[in-house]
């Protein structure tokens, strides 16, 4: 994905390379820096050779502050939250745990509200111990694990609990091919709630074709907002492609 970005500086076209250079500062993708001093000097357009200029200043800007791409993307998508393969073992053994208590549970306990929250409470306590001697925990964890006041369960029908949000990583979708040309379009009408409605769609879209059309917005668009909206959804649909190169390529 970022080698194709940097072939659009080589397009015979001036304006296309000029868009290519727009769309890296939108993404502030430094690593293209180097490419960029090499383009500098090889370029004889003088229109985008001050493109050039412009677009290393901008990032070298971000190196400067710390900005990558990696880790934008990895706190974009949560990723640093993703399971080692102990904690997946572990989460293994303790849904297995769960659903023995949640079967028994069900022989033991009516139907009525009163009597599943009984349940809830001993099925609480019963996983407690149990894990107390899977996995070694002590007489004060156990005893930590049981509740002080019976109400509403915050666990699953299954047995299990529910995801805290934001404590899970994100996958992004996949890039798509959808066309997208009316939407490109609607960037620059004169209205702004038509223009920021465009940008909104192609986030939703998630094309890679729109990286190009977001970045003349993000540097042209007179709404600060918009160029704000424009940058978030044109990095959101780098990174998913990111995202998916890697995960493909560990495939093969």
């Amino acid at each position: 994905m970022f080698k194709s970005l940097l072939d659009r500086l080589d397009d015979p076209k001036p304006e296309s390379r000029i868009e290519a250079l727009c769309t890296l500062v939108m993404l502030e993708e430094t690593q293209a820096l180097p490419a960029l001093g090499q383009k500098w000097r090889s370029e004889q357009h003088e229109e985008v050779r001050q493109a050039i200029a412009w677009a290393g200043k901008q990032l070298t800007a971000a190196q400067q502050r710390g900005y990558t791409t990696s880790a934008a993307m990895a706190q974009a998508f949560r990723l640093h939250l993703a399971p080692d393969e102990k904690e997946i073992e572990e989460k293994r053994k303790l849904q297995q745990i769960q659903n023995a208590v949640n079967i028994q549970q069900a022989k033991q306990y009516g139907s009525g509200e009163t009597d599943r929250q009984i349940g809830n409470a001993i099925r609480t306590a019963a996983t407690a111990g149990v894990l107390g001697v899977a996995f070694g925990l002590g007489a004060s964890a156990i005893m930590g694990a049981m509740p002080s006041g019976l109400g509403p369960s915050s666990n699953m029908s299954d047995g299990s609990e529910k995801p805290a949000i934001g404590k899970e990583p994100i996958i992004p979708p996949r890039p798509q091919s959808t066309e997208i040309k009316i939407w490109v379009k609607r960037l620059d009408d004169p209205n702004p709630q038509i223009r920021s409605s465009a940008v909104v769609q192609l986030r939703d879209f998630n094309n890679l074709a729109a990286l190009g059309p977001l970045a003349m917005c993000f540097i042209k668009d007179p709404d600060p907002a918009i160029r704000a909206a424009a940058q978030q959804t044109g990095k959101h649909i780098y990174f998913s492609a990111l995202y998916w190169e890697e995960k493909d390529s560990k495939k093969t």
